[in-house]
């Protein structure tokens, strides 16, 4: 299904961490609804995690009928794994069921729908491997998610070196399951190591993984919620660029 066609080129940025468990894949399927629902952007989702993508499980969208791997192995055009969600926000999913696919081929095929989108969100995989550079190397900016302790933020120092090597800005950092304990990093703190501003800080919440539990993302599911109103403060931060 290819959406309206946009006035501009999109707007590529990749969502990295450096290591699992930050929450990556939460900001990336959050961010794209606010920035579609609320700031009227047409945007896509990709879920560029080829191991183990989760994407679709933020969305209700699980078993995909045609996914990102199914793309890349040449069984599909990239346009015909593009699945439409509430607010105008799309997304390619991958497939829990494929096996690896061969992700060096992800920038060619991103480049195809360039002209389609405002932005594109791409969720990458959690780690500082050849496959990340491969993804990383198809956007414009890098956002960095990470959690306000000492090791995520010094495994995040890897991601600020891979921006570099890549010639690609980081775009800023979103400090997430923030606890506000006084072990805690500071955001200046986090901001000054990395060399970037930090954009929001999401606070640990219950009903961010409530929403996850209803397939939901957490800006729908509980609008009003403390993680929401930060995520709120990324999507502004983001659109406004």
């Amino acid at each position: 299904m290819p959406p309206v066609q946009a006035s501009k080129k999109a707007r590529i940025l990749s969502v990295v961490s450096a290591k699992g468990g930050v929450g990556k894949t939460t900001i990336t399927a959050n961010l794209g609804v606010l920035l579609a629902k609320e700031h009227k952007l047409k945007t896509l989702i990709i879920d560029a995690d080829l191991d183990l993508p989760t994407l679709g499980f933020h969305l209700d969208l699980i078993d995909p009928d045609i996914s990102l791997h199914d793309v890349l192995k040449g069984k599909f055009a990239i346009n015909q794994a593009v699945h439409a969600y509430d607010y105008g926000l799309h997304i390619i999913p991958g497939s829990v069921s494929e096996e690896n696919a061969p992700v060096k081929e992800i920038k060619n095929e991103i480049a195809q729908l360039a002209t389609q989108y405002d932005i594109i969100l791409l969720d990458t995989v959690p780690c500082m491997d050849e496959g990340l550079k491969n993804i990383a190397g198809a956007s414009d900016e890098i956002l960095i998610v990470t959690s306000p302790d000492l090791p995520s933020m010094t495994a995040s120092l890897k991601a600020v070196k891979l921006s570099r090597n890549l010639g690609i800005p980081v775009r800023g950092v979103v400090l997430n399951k923030v606890r506000r304990k006084n072990y805690e990093l500071s955001s200046s703190d986090v901001g000054s190591a990395l060399g970037a501003q930090v954009l929001a800080s999401i606070p640990e919440d219950p009903k961010v993984y409530e929403a996850l539990f209803e397939k939901k993302p957490v800006v729908l599911y509980a609008p009003k919620s403390p993680a929401s109103g930060e995520l709120r403060k990324l999507a502004d931060a983001i659109a406004k660029d």
